[in-house]
Parts: C-alpha cells; structure tokens; sequence
C-alpha cells in the first residue's frame, strides 16, 4: 500500500519542508553551539518551541476526507493570528530580550530551537493522525473477512 496516496499533496510538501527546515536548523545549532560556545541553557527554546507546536496543533485539524480519500488539514482564524503572534514576537520582543548582551548568532539559534521544536510537534501530529486513520483502516477491513 502506497501510504503518500493517502495524504493530500499539500500536507506533503509541509511535512517534508519541515523536515528539511529542521535538518538545516539543526545543523546550524550544533555548529554554532561549537564554535560560539552556546549556552546550555538554550534548550529551553526548544522546549518553548513544542509547547508553541501544541498551542498550533490545537488550532488546525487533519482528517480523513471522504470524498478525495485522502488526509486534509484545516486551520481556524485561532491558528492564524497565533501565526501572526509568533512573527511579531520574533520580529520586536525576542531581538529585545537578547539584543542587549548577546552575539547576533545567539538570536538566530533560539528562533532556530524555537522553530525546530514547533516543527518537531507538527510532524509528530501528522504522523499520530495518519497512524490512527491506518489503523481503523486495517480494523475494519479485518471485521469485513472475519465475517
């Protein structure tokens, strides 16, 4: 069974620009940590990051459409002026809070963490949601033999 068949293109293309976002983020990170000494404690964007990926996938949801047989994603107004929260913050309140004693680089890794954590969680939403649909796929096709 051809599982990318099953998942609009759409949802596709975000989960592999995801993917690839996130390597290069990562890569980045790790990088920088070695050769501007990062602080440890810059996990914690990362952590802040999955918790912005929460909020997010609270406000758009994937399901199975009949019709087209295929997933679909849907955003409400919520998930988009959380979009457009998240850009303001990273335009004027992050670059003031670590503007004044911190290297340019420091800046871009925490917008990094924080991006690579909401990707981490929206990637995992896409795959908990495909899983279960496969799921009650298999299921009810096992009761449809059985009987």
């Amino acid at each position: 069974m051809n599982t990318r068949k099953l998942e609009e293109k759409k949802i596709q293309r975000k989960k592999f620009l995801y993917f690839i976002i996130a390597i290069v983020l990562f890569v980045t990170v790790l990088y920088d940590s070695y050769h501007y000494n990062l602080p440890f404690y810059y996990v914690l964007f990362y952590f802040l990051g999955l918790g912005v990926g929460a909020l997010e996938n609270l406000t758009s949801k994937i399901k199975w459409d009949n019709n087209q047989n295929k997933l679909v994603e849907e955003q409400d107004r919520i998930g988009f002026l959380l979009f457009i929260f998240l850009l303001f913050g990273r335009i004027f309140v992050l670059p003031d809070i670590l503007d004044g004693t911190y290297h340019p680089i420091y800046l871009y890794d925490a917008i990094s963490l924080i991006s690579l954590g909401v990707f981490h969680k929206k990637i995992k939403n896409y795959h908990k949601v495909f899983h279960k649909i496969i799921f009650e796929y298999a299921k009810n096709n096992y009761n449809k033999i059985s009987e």
